[in-house]
């Protein structure tokens, strides 16, 4: 993992949809990395530590009849150290 950057790292154990979601304040902007019908896999993505204070990183998952809730948001994302690998 290059100099200045954290790593965001997805699995889901079974095969429903889980996402870690940026958003701007309340507004969601992206999709940062997601896991579906893929148990065991480890995804990744990396973000500038810059970024980490600019958004809102959020966990999110697929509820009843498939729809995409958003479910927690990711506290403490100023205090991840760079070049370090954080897993959800």
């Amino acid at each position: 993992m290059p100099a200045g950057y954290v790593r965001f790292g997805l699995v889901e154990p079974n095969t429903w949809w889980k996402s870690v979601t940026v958003f701007s304040g309340d507004k969601f902007d992206y999709e940062l990395v997601a896991v579906q019908d893929c148990p065991g896999v480890i995804k990744y993505a990396d973000v500038p530590i810059p970024n980490l204070a600019i958004y809102n990183y959020v966990l999110s998952k697929a509820k009843s009849l498939g729809t995409h809730q958003d479910m927690y948001r990711i506290a403490n994302v100023t205090d991840m150290e760079e070049q370090c690998a954080y897993l959800f």
